[in-house]
């Protein structure tokens, strides 16, 4: 697992929920 890949997959959970709360 590379850790590019961690942060990536971190950033679009947050961005999901922003969509949901929005």
């Amino acid at each position: 697992m590379h850790l590019g890949q961690l942060l990536a997959n971190e950033r679009e959970q947050k961005q999901i929920s922003q969509r949901e709360v929005g």
